[in-house]
């Protein structure tokens, strides 16, 4: 799907909103920078939303490299420092002042910087 304009907040809201429009049932968001990531991920992903609100993949650097929703919930994109390392953080933050209900799954290293790559290449050796 095309991303469209905007903050990273805004353009993971659209896709989630885009798949409730849509009629999924739940929605999971990941980026394309995950070289860990498993479909067992996905599929915990999935079952978690069946008892909470919004679930989260916390990120070694204080993001988060997977969220999804049943429905959309534009209230949890709101006020966050995105590329900070408060991102997770203040992800929760809103979502308890929205009143959702939120699961963690495991932390994943996501790369977002080419020094990020750098003990993924190590690791291969």
């Amino acid at each position: 799907m095309v991303q469209g304009p905007g903050s990273l907040g805004l353009r993971m809201q659209r896709q989630i909103l885009r798949g409730c429009r849509e009629g999924a049932p739940a929605v999971v968001v990941i980026g394309s920078d995950l070289p860990e990531i498993t479909a067992a991920d996905l599929l915990a992903a999935f079952k978690a939303l069946e008892r909470a609100a919004l679930v989260l993949g916390p990120a070694g650097d204080g993001g988060y490299w997977l969220i999804g929703r049943c429905r959309a919930a534009p209230q949890v994109f709101a006020g966050i420092d995105w590329g900070s390392a408060r991102v997770l953080e203040q992800t929760l933050l809103q979502a308890r002042r929205a009143g959702l209900s939120t699961a963690l799954l495991g932390q994943r290293d996501d790369l977002d910087r080419p020094t990020d790559l750098e003990r993924w290449r190590c690791a291969r050796l």
